[in-house]
C-alpha cells in the first residue's frame, strides 16, 4: 500500500496521477474520509492520497503494515495562498466537516492553517524519524527520478504530471 500523507494543496493530485501512471490503483481524497468507513474504500486500491490520509496516517500504518509513505509539501506561504484561493472559491462543500475537524475551521483561517501545517509536518517527521519516508517538495524534487527510486520502479517516458498548479 502507498499513502500520500501530504496536506491538500501540496501536490497530492499530481502524486495520485503519477502513481496511476506507474500502474498503481490510487484513490485521491477518499470519501467518506474517516476510519472506519475509509478502510472499506482503501482496501480496493493500492494506495490513497490527500488530507483524509494525512489526518489518519498513524492508524493506517497500523492497519496496513509495510506500506510506503510519501509526504508531499511546499513552502508554507505558497500553500496558504493556494488553500485560501481554493476555499474562497467554494472548495468542496461536502468536506466542510472534515476540514473543520482537521484544520480547525471549515472556512479559511490563516492562523489555524499555519498551526495545522506546522503540527502535521513536525509529527510526520517525528513519527518517521527512524523509518523510510519520501518527502517530495513541489517546488524542488517533484519528479520521476525521486519517486521511482523510492518505489523501485522504472522511470516512465511520460512527463511527470503537474496538476492544480496554484
Amino acid at each position: 500500500m502507498i499513502f500520500g500523507i501530504g496536506l491538500s494543496r501540496t501536490g497530492t493530485t499530481s502524486l495520485a496521477h503519477a502513481l496511476r501512471i506507474l500502474g498503481y490503483k490510487i484513490v485521491h481524497h477518499p470519501r467518506p474520509p474517516l476510519i472506519p468507513s475509509v478502510i472499506n474504500i482503501i482496501k480496493r486500491f493500492d494506495g490513497a492520497t490527500d488530507s483524509p490520509i494525512a489526518y489518519q496516517y498513524k492508524k493506517l500504518d497500523e492497519l496496513f503494515p509495510n506500506s510506503k509513505f510519501i509526504l508531499t509539501t511546499r513552502p508554507l506561504n505558497d500553500w496558504l495562498r493556494s488553500c485560501e484561493k481554493f476555499i474562497r472559491k467554494g472548495g468542496i462543500k461536502r468536506d466542510d466537516k472534515f476540514r473543520e475537524l482537521f484544520y480547525g475551521d471549515k472556512d479559511f483561517n490563516k492562523e489555524t492553517y499555519i498551526e495545522t501545517y506546522k503540527k502535521h509536518h513536525k509529527e510526520v517527521f517525528e513519527y518517521f524519524k527512524n523509518r523510510e519516508l519520501l518527502v517530495m517538495d513541489l517546488t524542488k524534487n517533484f519528479n520521476w527520478k525521486t519517486l521511482c527510486r523510492f518505489l523501485n520502479k522504472k522511470i516512465p517516458k511520460k512527463k511527470f504530471p503537474h496538476r492544480n498548479k496554484t
